[in-house]
């Protein structure tokens, strides 16, 4: 077993309600392959086989959520430093508010670098 849900997907059970739609998608995909194998539509080794390449499509897909997550996370906190060092530009117009101003359009004012000088 793989998924908390798997045995419950294994038995032909309702989908739980509270799955993400990645892991209702995998549900599906294991209660036909496991129906499939219990009908004598496909063998053992082939439902074993299938569930591999699903479980890696799986991780691939989750992987690719996360480096999503990130990414959007990363481009919000990059506006965020540019917003503040904008208006601290505006309020404050010298050489060392320009400067980080050139600092958070180049992205080294994210949340991994000091904001606390755009938040004066």
């Amino acid at each position: 077993m793989v998924f908390p849900y798997e045995q419950q997907a294994m038995n032909g059970e309702p989908m739980p309600e509270s799955l993400d739609w990645l892991d209702q998608r995998m549900y599906v995909a294991l209660r036909n392959l496991y129906g499939s194998a219990k009908s004598g539509t496909i063998s053992r080794g082939t439902g074993s086989k299938e569930k591999a390449q699903m479980v890696s499509s799986y991780n691939r897909e989750r992987e690719n959520e996360e480096f999503n997550r990130k990414w959007v996370k990363h481009t919000v906190d990059l506006w965020k430093g540019i917003e503040l060092a904008v208006n601290r530009y505006q309020k404050d117009r010298t050489l060392e508010a320009a400067d980080n101003l050139v600092k958070a359009i180049s992205g080294f004012n994210t949340p991994d670098f000091d904001l606390n000088w755009a938040k004066e």
